[in-house]
């Protein structure tokens, strides 16, 4: 109950994904300005990415894949038409999305379990303060 009214209102999923529609034209205008990096990436598929992108707490779609990687990921796609690229990247950032909500989900479950435990040691454990029955005061 708690997970389906509260927690989901606050929508720390936030704080794990990619902004697709911003990383998009960020991409779009890094195609127009920059090399591709010299990161190689040989079984090409976005899990290996995740690795590359810098995981750094702060607000919310802080996330971000720098264009050089982005452009170092496709560098197979580069003589396509840009349309056709960015349509190989959109599908990279949401399986790289994919990973993160799962990334998410995995912390949540943390979350809860804590939320859980400590509600059960200030109200229910013998051991705790037994601060008496929660209410909405």
């Amino acid at each position: 109950m708690l997970h389906a009214t509260k927690i989901a209102e606050l929508k720390l999923w936030e704080f794990f994904v990619l902004d697709i529609p911003h990383e998009i034209a960020k991409f779009q205008q890094g195609m127009l300005n920059l090399k591709p990096a010299p990161v190689q990436f040989i079984e090409r598929h976005p899990r290996e990415l995740v690795a590359h992108i810098p995981k750094e707490l702060g607000a919310r779609f802080n996330r971000s894949v720098p264009v050089e990687l982005a452009l170092a990921y496709l560098t197979p796609h580069l003589h396509k038409p840009a349309d056709e690229i960015t349509r190989e990247w959109k599908t990279a950032l949401e399986i790289l999305n994919l990973i993160f909500y799962e990334e998410y989900d995995r912390e949540l479950i943390i979350i809860l379990a804590n939320i859980k435990q400590r509600a059960a040691y200030c109200r229910l454990d013998e051991g705790g303060p037994r601060l008496g029955t929660i209410s909405a005061e």
